[in-house]
């Protein structure tokens, strides 16, 4: 069986004339990923990926492929919402809407150890908190902080 034949066949059935534009955006996350040597964990955070796969070049890349691949199948709305929902991953990756992304952030008193080793980093990380209150949280106990975040300019 030919890996190559079967996508083919399944992304013309599944996404009908957007598919060249879905097949052009599977080669080049593929491409970049390989080029990279990263892992990619579901687990993972962009935010990690940000100068390979997930460059703002190739986050671009992916946006205008579909761009493309929702014009292609502009007609087929069920259609249009397959495409729309392949981008969800990518959407996702694109931290630009969130203003505090990545800026420093101060807490007094700081956060319990207990609480991702207290790394205040971990509030504007972009990286949602994970199940257990260890991953990705931070805590304080019996104790209310004031949280400042330096966002770089007025607005």
């Amino acid at each position: 069986m030919n890996i190559d034949s079967v996508k083919t066949v399944f992304l013309k059935g599944f996404y009908a004339e957007a598919a060249p534009f879905m097949q052009q955006y599977i080669d080049r996350l593929e491409t970049e990923l390989i080029k990279s040597g990263e892992w990619l964990d579901i687990y993972g955070s962009p935010v990690h990926h940000e100068k390979s796969f997930l460059s703002t070049e190739n986050i671009a890349f992916y946006n205008n492929l579909f761009d493309e691949a929702e014009l292609a199948v502009a007609k087929c709305p069920e259609v249009v919402q397959r495409v729309k929902v392949s981008r969800l991953p990518v959407e996702f990756a694109t931290m630009d809407d969130n203003i505090a992304f990545r800026k420093k952030a101060t807490a007094l008193p700081g956060p319990d150890p207990k609480y991702s080793g207290g790394n205040m980093t971990v509030i504007t990380n972009g990286v949602q908190g994970a199940d257990s209150y260890k991953v990705h949280w931070l805590g304080w106990e019996n104790e209310d902080p004031q949280i400042t975040m330096d966002l770089g300019e007025a607005r």
